[in-house]
């Protein structure tokens, strides 16, 4: 009894500590799901997409104002970092990073997008700067940052700029920006293959690594130091339903099929249970015409922008993919031929009463005239944003003025002869021509030069002879006339004295007209009223805006104005002008009034470039009817030099760590 007792109570104390215990177990259970939830997120985002081997853990952000560094934007299949690319509105305020979604990404129902923009330009040519700045402009990408699904998982990504490609949320847009060429390091042993088109990227593999997606393949060829695998891949791949369910629609929508000759597949086409993806060599360069042609027979809007930025300044950031100076000027021109054929087909020229497909946007005018410039990119595009990034020069630190032609302040420049002789003429019982085209700009942007090309291939004056700036040739019957003027122009600043007035003239008219007062004030025309005042008087008149580096035009302007604040004044009134005559008279403006552009950018360093092929282009927009082709010398590059172990150092700390990958 005694033992029944005991026993019983034993059991009466078990059964009262029961439910604590259940309790105890419930927590243990619900830590175990959570630590196998996590830990299975952490497995498949190796598995998949992680390119953790070679990659650093983020960062924590810090306080402190994002810079744009050219240089460095094009470096993600090179190296371990990415770099901060600021495209705030605000420089003042600092963008916080948006919280990562709470839900996994959503699987694509369609690969295609409606519209499509890819940047194009050789290797730290600016193409993730403004592939950033269109994305936020057509919402397919945030000012801020923003979270991207990693393909073909249920991760997420984090960029602070855009890495290669972005689409919108409703597959309205799709920006992509690649450099040609593009890949891994250049080695002497070897040639940059040239493929079809830059597809979609879940329809995209490595030709090593087949089984992975491409971003995967090139992190481990990246590993590997580029050396191709001795195993080859797998016949038969662990693909999962994921993987197969895109894998048809790289078939059926993308039409991407060994199998099927009326379609082709952009790169190397996949076999066997491979077919379906495109394999893409581990160095190549896009045919920009075929990429173009490749997606307008899948039936998507396609535009390409031909990314240009100063030959000397580029090339010398090139060095980091290209140590080998010869396979560099190979590559080179084997991306200036690409983009010469792509602007012969599909430029203003070759359009053909299609809407222009190949947009020429030089780096400098970017930088100069900022956003006057880039709104005009917005309307040529079909993009209805206001957005206006940071815009952070990454040419200056290239520029020197160790060969910049100083002129003794003393020297007299002549103010009634030399700068306003015109060119000796037929004469014409009317001072107005029918068509007048106006060549201005800052000064030594190369308004001359530009104004001389002119006025040769609208036969003003034979080759050889020149406009001297400001000054101003007619065509015999008043059917053409070029004009040239500086902003500003006549006299030069002291540099012992205050800056001069400069006095504002509302347009620069007639040279038979013209008369000089005594006085030392600097001229600058308002370019809007100029063009005024002629269609006010039945001219049809365009203004050529001549853009040049702004540093470099800074530098060479020292023969004209010796001290730097003055210059720095003047040249900020100027670009003031232009921009308003571009808001006013460019291609926004002729949209609203079904008129054409009267104000029309020119760079200096995509001429430089592309030459004759963007020449006769400008030709073509303005209605001359010419091939004369000048010759072609590249005065920018005496005031462009090496970085200083300074400025390297610089450039290192600005360095951001790549995007970490994180389970959703």
């Amino acid at each position: 009894m005694a033992t029944n007792g005991a026993e019983t109570q034993r059991n009466r104390t078990a059964s009262q500590k029961r439910p604590d215990f259940n309790k105890r177990i419930s927590v243990v259970l619900l830590g175990l799901i959570l630590h196998q939830t996590y830990y299975l997120g952490i497995v498949h985002s190796n598995l998949h997409e992680s390119t953790a081997s070679h990659e650093k853990p983020e960062e924590p952000m810090k306080k402190a104002q994002p810079t744009v560094d050219l240089e460095l934007s094009e470096r993600q299949m090179h190296q371990r970092t990415r770099p901060q690319v600021n495209v705030q509105q605000k420089p003042s305020s600092f963008l916080a990073k948006p919280p990562m979604p709470k839900f996994p990404p959503p699987p694509k129902q369609k690969l295609l997008p409606k519209r499509l923009i890819t940047i194009f330009g050789a290797e730290s040519s600016g193409t993730t700067f403004l592939s950033t700045a269109l994305g936020v402009a057509t919402g397919a990408f945030a000012a801020e940052g923003k979270w991207q699904p990693v393909p073909l998982t249920l991760n997420w990504k984090f960029e602070k700029g855009v890495d290669r490609r972005v689409m919108s949320d409703d597959g309205e847009w799709e920006i992509q920006h690649i450099s040609l060429p593009w890949g891994w390091n250049c080695a002497a042993h070897e040639t940059v293959d040239i493929v079809e088109a830059l597809i979609p990227e879940e329809c995209s593999r490595s030709e090593y690594y087949p089984q992975y997606t491409l971003r995967k393949g090139d992190g481990i060829l990246f590993k590997n130091k580029g050396i191709p695998p001795i195993i080859p891949p797998p016949n038969i791949p662990d693909f999962t339903l994921e993987e197969k369910r895109i894998l048809d629609l790289c078939r059926n929508e993308v039409h991407i099929t060994k199998n099927n000759l009326t379609w082709s597949c952009g790169a190397k086409c996949g076999s066997g249970a491979y077919d379906g993806f495109a394999l893409y060599p581990k160095r190549f360069s896009v045919n920009i015409s075929s990429h173009i042609d490749w997606y307008l027979s899948r039936g998507v809007d396609v535009t390409a922008i031909l990314s240009v930025r100063d030959r000397n300044i580029h090339m010398k950031g090139k060095k980091i993919h290209c140590r080998n100076e010869a396979l560099r000027e190979k590559e080179e021109e084997l991306a200036l031929q690409l983009m010469d054929e792509a602007l012969n087909r599909y430029g203003k020229r070759g359009s053909n009463g299609d809407k222009e497909r190949a947009i020429v946007v030089s780096y400098e005018g970017l930088m100069g005239i900022q956003e006057a410039y880039l709104f005009e990119l917005y309307q040529q595009l079909g993009i209805n944003s206001t957005y206006t990034p940071v815009f952070s020069d990454g040419n200056a630190k290239y520029v020197t003025k160790q060969n910049a032609v100083r002129k003794n302040a003393d020297i007299e420049i002549s103010k009634t002869k030399t700068n306003y002789e015109s060119i000796k003429q037929s004469h014409t019982n009317d001072l107005l021509p029918k068509r007048l085209i106006s060549v201005t700009g800052l000064q030594s942007s190369g308004t001359r030069l530009l104004s001389n090309i002119l006025g040769v291939a609208l036969g003003t004056f034979p080759d050889g002879r020149s406009v001297v700036a400001p000054g101003r040739a007619q065509t015999d019957g008043g059917e053409w006339a070029v004009q040239a003027f500086s902003l500003p122009f006549r006299c030069s600043c002291q540099k012992d004295k205050e800056l001069n007035e400069l006095r504002v003239v509302e347009a620069y008219v007639p040279s038979e007209s013209d008369r000089f007062s005594s006085d030392q004030d600097r001229l600058i025309v308002n370019i809007t009223s100029h063009i005024e005042w002629y269609l006010s008087r039945g001219v049809d008149i365009t203004v050529i805006v001549a853009m040049r580096d702004h540093t470099i035009s800074t530098v060479a302007k020292t023969k004209y104005c010796c001290l730097d604040e003055n210059t720095a004044k003047e040249d900020d009134f100027a670009l003031a002008l232009i921009k308003d005559a571009i808001k006013q008279y460019g291609i926004q403006s002729a949209s609203k009034i079904r008129d054409r552009a009267r104000v029309i950018p020119v760079s200096y360093e995509a001429m430089m470039e592309l030459k004759d092929t963007y020449l006769f282009d400008l030709y073509h927009q303005l209605g001359i009817n010419s091939t004369y082709t000048p010759m072609f010398k590249d005065a920018n590059a005496k005031y462009v030099t090496d970085l200083k172990k300074e400025d390297l150092k610089k450039d290192a700390a600005r360095k951001m760590p790549a995007a970490k990958i994180v389970g959703a």
